[in-house]
């Protein structure tokens, strides 16, 4: 009996310790927030998956930050560029909750969509939001976004959608810092 409790409590510890691990501190949420809307926040991706005979294929996405140091909130404007057509398709903002001890993320998109989540930043590279976009009528999806720091200039991520309980990639691109 007292060898099983043993090994509950070390689980349970090394559990805890992990899920710390998962928790952002106010410092890794603001060197994000810096690194992001350092020179102006400016990064653009192309998109792998363009299409140039498709009139609506996105060629470009662009992302403009904007690291808010008296509110503590990062700001982003998300523009998708296709062919005679730039389209300002969300707005969103990263918040750290003081209470809670984690960064909130919310986009707001076209015909009020809604994207809802919390970013998890799991070291000094790579950061982690998982989310649910809601439709309009209520209905919502479950989402993750993977994000790997390169370089000072240069980040990527992977996009996830939850289908049938596990995470099917929907997207990969890498961003590049534009002065």
């Amino acid at each position: 009996m007292r060898v099983h409790l043993t090994i509950i409590a070390l689980v349970l510890s090394f559990a805890n310790a992990f899920a710390q691990d998962l928790k952002p501190s106010f410092e890794s949420y603001a060197r994000l927030g810096e690194y992001l809307g350092r020179n102006g926040g400016k990064w653009v991706a192309t998109n792998p998956n363009y299409d140039s005979t498709q009139k609506y294929s996105a060629y470009e996405f662009e992302m403009n930050f904007f690291w808010d140091t008296e509110r503590l909130m990062l700001w982003d404007s998300v523009t998708v560029r296709f062919k005679g057509l730039d389209y300002l398709s969300w707005i969103s903002t990263w918040r750290w909750h003081p209470g809670m001890k984690e960064v909130e993320y919310t986009s707001h998109g076209p015909e009020g969509r809604l994207i809802s989540g919390i970013t998890r930043i799991t070291n000094d590279t790579t950061f982690i939001t998982t989310d649910k976009l809601f439709q309009p009528d209520g209905q919502f999806k479950e989402l993750k976004d993977e994000n790997f720091i390169v370089s000072e200039n240069t980040h990527r991520n992977i996009s996830y959608e939850k289908k049938d309980g596990k995470w099917e990639v929907q997207g990969s691109y890498v961003w590049k810092r534009k002065s």
